[in-house]
This record gives structure tokens, sequence and C-alpha cells, in this order.
């Protein structure tokens, strides 16, 4: 095979090794030749470089975004609090129901008792 041929088999190679596994790899092939060693190593020497770890920036919100979840925060809460007060007036009418309910039942039972009290009088 040609030396194309030979580094694309251990580009090859080397790509499915982990980047620590790689310079370990090479030695082993081609221990018995440093001359052939130095120059693969040169040919890759980018994939036998320590990775360096890029420093992963915090996702920062847009300006724009903040507001928008400001404003429907706001209105969620807005609409949190008249359903509140909406639950509120509905208990308090139910309340004013249910007294005038009871005022009108009482009134009603006086004017029985009364009515009876006025017929055994007149029997």
């Amino acid at each position: 095979p040609s030396n194309e041929e030979v580094y694309d088999i251990v580009k090859t190679r080397l790509l499915a090794l982990s980047p620590q596994e790689r310079a370990g790899f090479l030695e082993e092939l081609f221990a018995d030749d440093p001359d052939v060693l130095a120059a693969v190593r040169n040919k890759f020497a980018d994939l036998l470089a320590e990775p360096v770890e890029e420093p992963v920036a915090e996702p920062v919100a847009e300006p724009a975004t903040d507001t928008a979840n400001a404003a429907a925060r706001e209105a969620a809460e807005a609409a949190a609090k008249k359903i509140e007060d909406l639950r509120a007036q509905l208990a308090d009418k139910k309340a004013e129901t249910e007294a005038a309910a009871r005022k009108t039942a009482e009134a009603a039972d006086e004017k029985i008792v009364a009515l009876r009290a006025q017929l055994a009088a007149e029997q």
C-alpha cells in the first residue's frame, strides 16, 4: 500500500480511539521503526494533541426574553389575583344569598305561626 493508504488506515484507527489511547497505539504499531513513528506522529499531531476543554459558557437569556418572561409572569399573577378576587366575591354572594334565604324562611315560619294562632283564635 502507498503511504497515503497507510495514513488513511492509521487515521481511521486513531479516530476510533480516545485521545489518551492514540499515542500508545502508534508506539506499539511502529516501535520497531523510529523514523516511521516520527513521521506518523508528525502527520497526526493534531489527533495526538490532548484535547483542551473549552470552558462552557452559561447560557445568557436575551433581554427581550427576560422582558417577555417578566411580562408573562406579571400577567399570570394578575390573572391569579383576579381569580382569587372572583372566588371571594362568589363566596360573599353565596353567604348573602343563604342569609337572605334563611331570613325569608324564618319570616315565613313566623307568619305561619301567626296565621295558626289567628285561626285557632277564630275557632
